[in-house]
């Protein structure tokens, strides 16, 4: 296709900014559009498509559309459509009244607005201001109320703070490419080594590793003797002489340090009531070392503070409830006060305290999954790993700003003498499978692609399967046949990436978490009409949803006092009523509408509870001595179970449970890189589940940040 003059406007390069219908900013160079409500940053894929648009006026088809921005990629028509309607819901367009992008129906799309080149003189002064950042909803947490999931995630975009002076371009850097799964990354203060996990190809057993910051190969500080043999968790001294690390299992466990070019281990720390001390960190000075072990026998974990020179160890932290615990301690660069993770039964936050131990303050990150965390060079913020990115907040307190949108981001380091950040990028195969019931139980894959697929629903008539995939390039709601075939996405749902979808019993609707106004919301999407409703108020937080048999309820998770809880409310909408008081997620409700399933986290309550649902009374229908319970359904013949067992990890079991009995029966056995969600057909009683058939990560960077 030629290239014509823009639209109201002179023939403008490719890469040069413009301006659309006079109102909105387009900089190509740096993903970025500026409208009434300021600046927005926009991936590097969608503002190829915008531009696309703006140098070929007139009808657009989708394969000339295709070929320009993915020329050397395979991927599906969903990828074109997901970025026309992130286009819209920026410029705050409509798409059945058009206002930028028109769709032609069956041919493709034609810019509407006119095109109008920038100044050249205001180009200069616009480039090199900084910028103000803004929060997005794209991106928010698919996984916020789930066990440890990977997807995929990868750099998006750096914006400079309005009261930091620019410091040129954030520079991404690929820091390791290497076979099986890289994670657990530590920068030398200096930022010119990396220290890291290796687990290997093919799941082997892992290895301490350091490697120099862009030069190629690495060289093994720990590991290769004992196959058997777990480390994890690599930490810098202060000067830079040695690497500490963890061993969890093997001989001896405990907290070590080797020479950081290679030697002799010398054992820390051992093991702490009976557990290992993990995640160390040196103090900026060098004479302490802070980790996070149990504080007592009751199993709560807090900070601790070895003094590397006496041995004498002080507690810093000590939780005083149970589920609660504080991990990954990071020292402020200037040693005076320590950042962690605090652990509590209704979600993960920010905590600060004294190097020396004291008052513990906590800096709200809203109900987003923290990964890790980090101080700046400066020591001024923090930047976290999250469910939906790379985020920054002052130490003080306020608003969160992301730097870069992503899902589920892996363990994060920074080096205390440059601007230099190195987290870990994941990617994986997650498919739907169905296990057979049958003697000699065995899987068959039902739904699978080359991207991710999970969470399946089956329909109440179980014609069709509802899913979350990652085929259009984001999370989004598919349905497909029950055989798995005919997969299709469900368009425009909005609220952010779906979770946990459930099918009302008539299945005319379809139920889901997604996200609302930064929050976790329970929305119902009318599968017929395409409309969605947002049942959770604004300011909660709800996920899981589950109907009751009669269609007359919907059943989720929120937090009460500080625990997590089953709540139900009208399935139309309506109050929330209270279900649970000793905690609880992850309901299913009896057929007969009587009796509520649910699931309990904590140590001492593991395994399968139910609560009548007229009088309120709990009880344990199950306990899983050695085992956890990962997921559960329900189905005519009573639940199906999940459970995995520590010393198998990545092995689970499905079980039949008899009420009649009280026993249980091996359905089959499943082998998965991170747990499985089951859903369990109420009538026929099939079993789905999905599976994580491969997972590999690799190190990457950010200089400049």
């Amino acid at each position: 296709m030629t290239d014509p003059a823009i639209t109201s406007g002179p023939e403008i390069d490719p890469g040069a900014s413009f301006y659309l219908a006079g109102t909105w900013r387009v900089d190509p160079s740096l993903n970025l559009l500026t409208g009434p409500d300021g600046e927005q940053r926009v991936p590097d894929k969608f503002m190829q498509v915008l531009v696309y648009l703006s140098r070929n006026p007139g009808l657009v088809t989708r394969q000339d559309l295709m070929e320009a921005v993915w020329p050397d990629s395979v991927v599906v028509d969903e990828a074109l459509t997901r970025a026309v309607s992130e286009l819209r819901k920026l410029l705050g367009d409509e798409p059945r009244e058009p206002r930028f992008i028109e769709t032609i129906p069956k041919k493709g799309y034609r810019l509407l607005a006119a095109v109008t080149a920038v100044p050249a003189e205001t180009i200069e002064t616009v480039v090199g201001a900084p910028s103000v950042r803004r929060n997005h909803p794209w991106f928010r947490g698919l996984f916020a109320a789930v066990t440890l999931l990977i997807v995929v995630a990868g750099v998006a975009w750096i914006a400079l703070r309005d009261d930091v002076a620019p410091r040129g371009p954030a520079e991404p850097l690929a820091l390791t490419s290497l076979p099986g799964v890289e994670m657990h990354p530590a920068l030398a203060p200096a930022g010119d080594r990396l220290a890291f996990v290796w687990e290997g190809e093919g799941g082997g057993a892992p290895g301490v590793f350091v490697t120099v910051v862009g030069e190629p190969g690495e060289l093994r500080l720990a590991g290769g003797e004992d196959p058997a043999a777990v480390f994890v968790y690599p930490a810098w001294s202060h000067d830079s002489r040695h690497v500490a690390y963890c061993r969890t299992r093997g001989e001896p466990v405990g907290v070590f340090a080797v020479p950081a070019n290679g030697g002799r281990e010398r054992q820390l720390m051992g093991e702490l009531f009976d557990q290992v001390p993990l995640m160390p960190d040196y103090s900026p000075d060098g004479t302490f070392l802070v980790f996070s072990a149990p504080t007592s026998a009751d199993g709560l974990w807090g900070l601790h503070r070895l003094s590397l020179e006496s041995g004498v160890r002080e507690l810093l932290t000590r939780p005083d409830q149970p589920g609660h615990y504080d991990i990954r301690p990071r020292h402020s660069p200037d040693g005076r006060r320590i950042a962690c993770i605090r652990s509590r039964s209704d979600g993960l936050t920010v905590a600060l305290v004294p190097a020396a131990g004291g008052e513990v303050t906590m800096l709200d990150v809203g109900d987003r999954r923290i990964e890790d965390l980090a101080w700046t060079d400066d020591g001024e913020r923090l930047v976290l790993t999250a469910d939906d990115g790379l985020w920054e907040i002052d130490g003080g307190g306020g608003p969160l700003r992301l730097l870069s949108a992503g899902g589920l981001l892996g363990g994060l380091t920074t080096a205390r003498d440059q601007r230099l950040l190195a987290y870990t990028e994941a990617r994986g195969e997650w498919n739907v499978w169905e296990v057979s019931r049958e003697p000699g139980a065995s899987l068959r894959r039902l739904i699978a692609s080359s991207r991710l697929d999970m969470r399946p629903a089956q329909s109440p008539d179980g014609r069709q399967v509802a899913f979350v995939s990652m085929r259009g390039g984001r999370l989004e709601l598919w349905l497909a046949d029950a055989d798995g075939g005919n997969a299709r996405s469900v368009p425009d749902v909005p609220g952010g990436e779906p979770d946990d979808p459930a099918w009302s019993p008539d299945g005319s609707r379809l139920a889901f978490t997604a996200t609302a106004a930064g929050r976790l919301a329970i929305c119902v999407l009318d599968v017929a009409r395409g409309s969605v409703q947002v049942l959770t108020p604004p300011d909660r937080s709800e996920a899981r949803p589950a109907w009751s048999p009669d269609g007359q309820w919907l059943y989720f998770c929120r937090r009460h006092e500080g625990v997590l809880q089953i709540w139900r409310r009208p399935s139309g909408g309506g109050d929330a009523e209270l279900v649970t008081r000793g905690g609880g997620f992850r309901a299913r409700v009896s057929a007969d509408t009587e009796t509520v399933y649910f699931m309990r986290a904590l140590p001492d309550t593991s395994g399968l509870w139910q609560v009548d649902a007229v009088s309120g009374e709990e009880g344990l229908v199950c306990a899983l001595a050695g085992e956890v319970l990962v997921d559960f359904g329900l189905g005519t013949d009573g639940p199906v179970l999940c459970t995995a067992t520590a010393a198998a990890s990545e092995t689970y079991r499905i079980w039949q449970w008899r009420p009649s009995t009280g026993g249980r029966d091996l359905v089959g056995e499943l082998t998965s890189r991170r747990p499985p969600r089951l859903d369990v057909h109420p009538t026929s009683g099939r079993i789905l589940c999905d599976r994580t058939e491969r997972l590999e990560s690799d190190l990457v960077g950010l200089r400049n940040y």
